[in-house]
């Protein structure tokens, strides 16, 4: 181990107040640093323990999570996308986390996007936009057929799903 005074001292002071209730570790701490002399702020309200705060940050972003919407309406109605871009990603998303799918096609996004009234004029420049955007929203995985109106398959990536979560959590927080 390194040679560190500082160290070595964070250690020891850890290793006695580990065991110590919340409120015995506040007065040896507030002890401590008036006997050496300084400065310390102080919390004096009772502190929530990190256990419970990890579970409250895991249930808030549960309650963003697309899974916990039980159809594509509901889901599209909390992210409340605006533009003809964002409502693409949002029912591919959805399709793909909800419905279990790992390959997307724009027609099938379409689709559920016309179910609801919120047909795309162009789902192919849609999905291209989120392709091209930086990180990169929805990956195409490949092309079926030569020609440019041949069926591409699609995957939202790790950032799309971060970005429909941001929007949920955005619309609920203007609630």
């Amino acid at each position: 181990m390194l040679n560190d005074p500082e160290l070595e001292a964070m250690s020891a002071a850890y290793a006695a107040l580990k065991e110590l209730e919340p409120d015995s570790k506040r007065r040896v701490v507030v002890w401590l640093s008036e006997k050496c002399g300084v400065s310390v702020s102080v919390n004096k309200t009772p502190t929530v323990p990190a256990q419970v705060r990890i579970e409250e940050r895991e249930r808030s972003s549960q309650d963003n999570s697309i899974l916990s919407f039980s159809d594509l309406a509901t889901c599209f109605g909390a992210a409340a996308p605006k533009t003809e871009v964002e409502k693409a990603l949002v029912a591919a998303a959805y399709l793909q986390e909800k419905g279990g799918k790992d390959v997307l096609t724009g027609f099938e996004v379409n689709r559920e996007l016309t179910h609801m009234g919120h047909a795309l004029s162009n789902v192919t420049v849609a999905m291209t936009t989120l392709i091209s955007q930086k990180p990169q929203l929805v990956a195409q995985l490949r092309k079926e057929g030569k020609t440019k109106q041949a069926k591409k398959k699609y995957r939202v990536t790790g950032e799309g799903l971060k970005k429909v979560r941001a929007m949920i959590a955005l619309s609920k927080s203007a609630e």
